[in-house]
């Protein structure tokens, strides 16, 4: 892949079955500051009316990405400064490629070693107990936790063989790949943020983690999870639709070749004249990656994590004339140069067995590890 080449991708999968799209890139705009990203989302809003070609997902239209640390720094939620690589936001202005993505065979592709965790297990567990009191004390009711690896290979890999290696295995049912020069975010997420087709908004928010073959659905916990996470998506629904017409139904199942969820469905019609940035400062970022009530667990998390989120649990989408889709940036990892790093972690509760809780962070981030060229494996 050429250094000054922009990719864009997206791999839907339903079941066995995966959707290849990919995007020509006509042009970039990136937003550093709060001002600048609430500026592009209007622009996007104007320019998306004038879209010609009809909807064509993850293709004409806009499709790039919004950083966590937008919605820590909208919501006022950071106690200090962490370093941070990237913009807050990412778009591109883009039409139907062509040709689709494709990649060069490479008789010697280099290989990855793990250089860097922010946890053991006896550190995640300590993060989990702390995030436990703050529960106990009444300053929050869930807490959404993480750790994070980093790799460093050999030589600077093919990003796009990354994301395709990833994809085979996790089949993301929203699978989403940029890249911008030596930059690349590579992500395998399941998870809807939210959809707009005309008025009518849906998310999907997803509560409640185990293997395959569990039954979920049995879980009091879990379930009890989802719930706080329904409502707090209704209320952030509620900012930007029709009074009365936000509805939930769920809990549903949620199968994966390596993991088992729960997620609800949400929807409502939106008021007469919503548009994306109204909509993303009502719901961003996603509740189920926060906690609830958001804010508060977002300052809680910034205090216990030794790390700015970035790319990991934010949200990429594509953004058409009349239909617009979101996902919730889970299951990604950012790859610079040599440099490869992946985030994962679940939902806290009173409740939460801290030792399970790891396992479960682990849970899903092994598949996408596994996929990984580690030396000496």
């Amino acid at each position: 892949m050429p250094a000054n080449q922009k990719i864009i991708a997206a791999h839907l999968w339903s079941g066995p079955r995966v959707k290849k799209l990919s995007a020509r890139v006509l042009e970039t705009v990136e937003a550093r500051t709060v001002a600048e990203a609430l500026a592009l989302f209007a622009r996007i809003e104007r320019d998306r009316r004038t879209i010609s070609g009809g909807d064509l997902p993850w293709q004409s239209g806009w499709v790039g990405w919004i950083s966590y640390d937008f919605g820590l720094e909208h919501l006022g939620a950071r106690d200090r400064r962490k370093r941070r690589l990237l913009p807050l936001a990412r778009f591109h202005r883009v039409v139907p490629a062509s040709r689709p993505v494709g990649r060069s065979p490479s008789d010697r592709r280099p290989t990855c070693r793990l250089l860097s965790r922010t946890d053991t297990r006896a550190t995640y567990v300590r993060k989990i107990l702390d995030a436990q009191e703050e529960l106990r004390a009444g300053n929050a009711f869930e807490i959404n936790l993480s750790q994070r690896w980093a790799w460093r290979f050999t030589r600077e890999p093919d990003a796009f063989e990354l994301f395709e290696a990833a994809s085979r295995a996790m089949r993301p049912r929203f699978g989403f790949f940029e890249s911008c020069g030596h930059e690349s975010i590579i992500s395998c997420s399941p998870e809807l943020f939210f959809s707009i087709d005309g008025r009518k908004i849906i998310a999907e928010p997803i509560k409640g983690t185990a293997a395959p073959d569990a039954k979920l659905l049995a879980s009091k916990k879990d379930r009890a999870e989802l719930l706080m996470i329904t409502d707090l998506f209704r209320n952030d629904l509620g900012k930007v639709c029709e009074p009365g017409s936000v509805q939930a139904s769920g809990p549903h199942d949620m199968r994966l070749p390596y993991v088992r969820h729960l997620y609800a469905r949400i929807f409502g019609n939106l008021r007469r004249g919503a548009a994306l940035g109204g909509i993303l400062e009502a719901c961003f970022p996603s509740g189920s990656i926060t906690g609830a009530p958001k804010i508060a667990a977002c300052r809680i998390i910034d205090r216990l994590e030794p790390f700015a989120r970035e790319e990991a649990f934010g949200a990429a989408g594509w953004i058409g004339r009349s239909q617009m889709a979101f996902t919730v940036l889970i299951r990604t990892a950012l790859l610079r140069g040599r440099d490869l790093r992946y985030t994962a972690g679940g939902g806290i509760t009173v409740y939460s067995n801290p030792a399970k809780e790891y396992e479960e962070s682990l849970m899903k981030a092994r598949t996408f590890m596994k996929s990984l060229p580690v030396k000496n494996r």
